[in-house]
């Protein structure tokens, strides 16, 4: 398994590539799958769980929009960016509680 490092700095050389001021603008499933092999939430970057949880059954986890699309974030960390999307079938991080 990758340490935290290695992964950030993986993520960050990825980024690099893909715009020349470092940022990442869309969502990419192997980017994902980088942190989440590496027991990282891709959004949140904490820790996860290591359970069945997932963000669609956490409190955080809020549908934004009101366009022609909607989308689901994590209000622990919300921007404009379709980066920071999150997937309803992540595994959780540390910080997830129940909805209800």
């Amino acid at each position: 398994m990758a340490t935290y490092e290695e992964v950030v700095a993986n993520a960050v050389a990825w980024q690099r590539q893909k715009r020349e001021d470092g940022k990442r603008t869309r969502y990419d499933a192997a980017w994902a799958q980088r942190f989440i092999g590496a027991g990282l939430h891709p959004v949140t970057r904490l820790s996860l769980r290591g359970d069945a949880e997932t963000c669609g059954t956490c409190i955080h986890a809020v549908e934004v929009g009101g366009h022609a699309r909607d989308y689901w974030k994590c209000d622990l960390r919300i921007t404009s960016s379709e980066a920071t999307d999150i997937r309803l079938r992540w595994p959780a991080c540390v910080k997830w509680h129940p909805k209800g």
